[in-house]
């Protein structure tokens, strides 16, 4: 599935993305050496229930390779840029691997624009990664930290809901 492509420059850069479907807003954010090609299947199977847009992240597929001092935050922020552009208020976002920390820090950052988040084979386990672990950016392992904590914190019935 192709779906409508739209960019737009962000800190000069050029992001890319597809947008296809009807229904509630759907933001899909792939994982690291992938792009918004993966999403085919996902959006050819959910394009009557869902309006939906998947990225290419700085690095991958159309968008612009990505400078050295690259930051996981500035993912989530591209993320948020598209979601203002596309849809202008708040939306659901899947991500898988490097989609789902980017996802993770988009709701830590930008709280306004998600509604609900989807992680699928997050890049953390259970417990954080210590200070400075294979270049972590303080503020993912921050954000992984406060997640887990109020995933441990939270009563087993309620788990799910607040992952």
């Amino acid at each position: 599935m192709t779906g409508l492509t739209s960019s737009l420059r962000r800190d000069g850069y050029e992001l890319h993305w597809r947008r296809a479907g009807t229904g509630g807003p759907l933001v899909l954010l792939h994982g690291i050496t992938d792009s918004s090609a993966c999403w085919d299947r996902v959006m050819a199977e959910l394009s009557d229930e869902f309006d939906m847009v998947a990225t290419d992240a700085r690095g991958h597929g159309r968008s612009s390779r990505w400078p050295a001092t690259m930051r996981n935050a500035d993912m989530a922020d591209d993320a948020a840029a598209v979601i203002r552009e596309e849809f202008g208020a708040a939306v659901a976002v899947w991500g898988h691997s490097m989609g789902a920390a980017t996802a993770t820090l988009l709701a830590q950052r930008h709280p306004d624009l998600v509604s609900a988040v989807v992680l699928e084979d997050p890049p953390y386990a259970m417990t954080p990664p210590p200070p400075g672990a294979h270049g972590i950016p303080s503020e993912m392992r921050t954000a992984i930290v406060e997640m887990l904590r109020a995933l441990r914190e939270a009563p087993a019935s309620e788990r799910l809901a607040l992952a």
